[in-house]
């Protein structure tokens, strides 16, 4: 038997995904939020790294969520310092401090962490 029975089959969420896009110096920089897959696969990958996990995950996650232009992650960071920061501050936005999620008193209280999953001292 599997682990996790099979979830039914969803047609597509993709209204569901936020896409933010900024003009920066005369580009036009679109970003898609990552799927949960898409970030545990980039959460692993970037958990490897031992020397800096904090900057091997925004590069690999915004990699993946840069829509346009269509130019890769290490062509980008061969760019301005300012630019990249700022890409990685709508990223960090999107996905980490999301201002479409209701929050209610339901909702549990967690433990300050960190972006990589670890509780904060």
């Amino acid at each position: 038997m599997p682990k996790h029975p099979a979830a039914p089959a969803i047609e597509s969420l993709d209204g569901q995904f936020q896409v933010r896009s900024v003009s920066i110096r005369g580009t036009k920089y679109v970003l898609r939020e990552l799927t949960a897959s898409d970030y545990e696969k980039i959460l692993k990958l970037a958990r490897e790294d031992k020397d800096d996990p904090d900057d091997t995950l925004f590069r690999l996650m915004l990699d993946k969520s840069l829509q346009e232009p269509k130019i890769g992650v290490d062509k980008l960071y061969n760019g301005p310092f300012t630019v990249v920061q700022r890409l990685i501050s709508l990223l960090r936005d999107m996905h980490f401090n999301p201002a479409d999620i209701d929050e209610g008193e339901d909702d549990e209280e967690t433990d300050d962490e960190n972006v990589m999953g670890e509780a904060q001292g």
